[in-house]
């Protein structure tokens, strides 16, 4: 939809062409393969993830919502650098 709305020429060259999913499924991916990179080096710069994967008895829930938030952050910097770009 976004291609749609916001580059209607380019979508409708990729239409056309017969490469809408291709390009669809390269995006997709470099999304995925982006959201790893930033998630991991946030745990990686993280003092607070740092100390949970030392303790045994960690809270899983506060090291759960770390983990969604890094995932937050990651989607944010995916929009703007990938999808809407």
């Amino acid at each position: 939809i976004y291609l749609q709305e916001k580059k209607p020429k380019y979508y409708a060259e990729l239409v056309e062409s017969g490469e809408l999913n291709e390009h669809l499924e390269k995006i997709n991916q470099q999304a995925h393969d982006m959201k790893d990179r930033i998630v991991e080096r946030l745990k990686k710069d993280s003092e607070e993830w740092k100390r949970m994967e030392e303790d045994e008895h960690f809270d899983f829930m506060k090291k759960w919502q770390l983990l969604t938030e890094f995932g937050n952050i990651a989607d944010e910097y995916i929009y703007q650098d990938i999808i809407y770009a």
